[in-house]
């Protein structure tokens, strides 16, 4: 039997933050894929975390937590058998404190953040 599990790097203030093992709760990426449709197609990601990491927390300093900005980069990473696959880059779309210590982070890809754009065609 394979073993596998996601890995989740978040890029903040210029530090790479990693998410591995059981610091992620449950992960999930959707890739859309429109073989014959002319419609471009946007992927997705919701991960949940648990961190006690009190960079992440409301309460104190939180100099991580003040950083959960939009398109925020997330790349998420597959380690199956030990060797770490690249699932994709996803950009923060949406994220919410769901207790003290975990977070879910609602992600999408470039063609969704493209599609979420306001763009009046100047």
């Amino acid at each position: 039997m394979s073993a596998s599990y996601p890995i989740v790097r978040l890029n903040i203030n210029n530090q790479t933050i990693e998410f591995r093992n059981t610091d992620i709760i449950q992960a999930e990426v959707v890739q859309e894929i429109h073989p014959v449709g002319i419609e471009l197609p946007a992927s997705s990601a919701t991960i949940r975390i648990y961190t006690d990491d009190p960079r992440f927390n409301p309460f104190s300093d939180g100099e991580l937590y003040a950083e959960l900005v939009d398109n925020l980069i997330v790349d998420v990473y597959e380690m199956l058998d030990g060797v770490e696959l690249y699932v994709g880059r996803f950009y923060l779309n949406e994220w919410r404190n769901t207790n003290e210590h975990e977070f879910e982070f609602v992600c999408q890809d470039a063609i969704g953040v493209l599609g979420s754009l306001s763009f009046d065609g100047m």
